[in-house]
């Protein structure tokens, strides 16, 4: 039997994601300081690094990135395995609640989570 995806719907999702990103970066070759000011008021000093990256992608790398990120899967663990687990995530990741969600749904016994390391801060 196969594991649940971390979304439902992750084959649409991950599709529109692609063409998010792939507009993203577009826009941000067209003009690499205006997409360094947008995603500064974000990621803070890490935009240029994040802008550039973007930048110097292909185009089937970004679309391998949304669809790995869409496509997670929830090994099973036994309960005692799950109370050893600790989640760390990002406080500006957008997925944040349907994370914490996913999380608690499969692994109901865990019970330590926090913020990862080198989170970007306003």
């Amino acid at each position: 039997m196969k594991e649940p995806a971390f979304f439902e719907n992750a084959g649409l999702i991950s599709k529109m994601l692609g063409h998010v990103f792939l507009s993203k970066q577009k826009k941000a070759r067209q003009d690499p300081q205006a997409a360094i000011s947008q995603v500064a008021k974000r990621y803070g000093k890490h935009a240029k690094l994040l802008v550039d990256t973007l930048v110097s992608m292909d185009k089937q790398s970004i679309r391998n990135i949304v669809y790995d990120c869409g496509h997670i899967r929830f090994p099973r663990l036994l309960e005692d395995r799950q109370k050893e687990v600790i989640f760390s995530y990002g406080d500006k990741d957008p997925n944040l609640g349907h994370a914490k969600r996913s999380i608690k749904k499969h692994y109901p016994k865990t019970e330590k989570s926090g913020k990862a390391m080198g989170t970007a801060r306003r």
